[in-house]
């Protein structure tokens, strides 16, 4: 279980959080890169509708095979921009969905790539479970259980944006 930095521990280092809240924040946790899963198979969706590959396997190695998620958005981006499928509305309609969803990436990385702990903000209050940067956990922007919810309503809508992106395209044609 995780017990937060050394500065932040009570007189027992074992303490850890109600089994309850774990497993809501997990949950939560969890339901953020589930959600975040299906962003990147819309994306592929759209990437494997324009490009028209009669190799499924092949088109969805290179999708894959970039490094992050802002390269495999470009390379997308690319495809649909060159599209002879797509008209002028769709493109503007597209760098709109490429701004909101490139800037949820970023909250993607922030929960993907800092440290879950178990402590409080200050001397008082109660102990919580919360993602903070490794660096510095006792400053700047801590994100809780309530905060993993919002994010994941964010998740959500940029993978929805998405589908309807994808299903005009379908409807389109």
């Amino acid at each position: 279980m995780p017990i937060g930095p050394t500065s932040d521990r009570e007189a027992s280092i074992l303490a850890a959080p109600e089994r309850a809240d774990y497993e809501q924040f997990y949950i939560r946790y969890g339901e953020c890169f589930s959600t975040w899963a299906a962003v990147e198979l819309q994306l592929l969706s759209i990437y494997m509708f324009l490009l028209k590959s009669p190799d499924y396997g092949a088109a969805s190695a290179v999708f894959y095979s970039t490094t992050g998620f802002n390269s495999k958005l470009k390379m997308v981006s690319a495809v649909v921009t060159a599209s002879q499928w797509i008209n002028d509305e769709d493109r503007a309609s597209w760098e709109k969905i490429c701004i909101a969803v490139s800037k949820a990436s970023q909250t993607r990385n922030k929960i993907a790539h800092n440290t879950v702990y178990f402590g409080r903000l200050n001397d008082f209050g109660e102990r919580k479970m919360f993602i903070a940067s490794p660096h510095n956990p006792s400053e700047g922007s801590r994100l809780h259980s309530h905060d993993l919810s919002a994010i994941q309503e964010t998740f959500v809508k940029s993978r929805d944006e998405l589908f309807v992106f994808w299903k005009r395209l379908i409807d389109g044609l």
